[in-house]
């Protein structure tokens, strides 16, 4: 009998007026994370964690209990 794994899912974050992740990276992202969930923080830069702690803990959060 054969196992396969399936990808975990993965948590992905993007700030608002952060220029790293954008719509063009889409592809490349599920193909390395099949399974993402991508949340855009409003008002928060590349370092969504410092810019918007609250928000990034209630998400973080709220995609564990998955």
């Amino acid at each position: 009998m054969t196992h396969t794994l399936s990808p975990p899912p993965h948590f992905l974050s993007r700030g608002e007026i952060s220029p790293y992740i954008q719509p063009k990276n889409s592809p490349a992202m599920r193909r390395l994370f099949p399974h993402y969930t991508l949340e855009t923080i409003s008002g928060a830069g590349h370092w969504v964690h410092v810019d918007a702690p609250k928000r990034f803990a209630e998400l973080v959060e709220k995609f564990a209990e998955r």
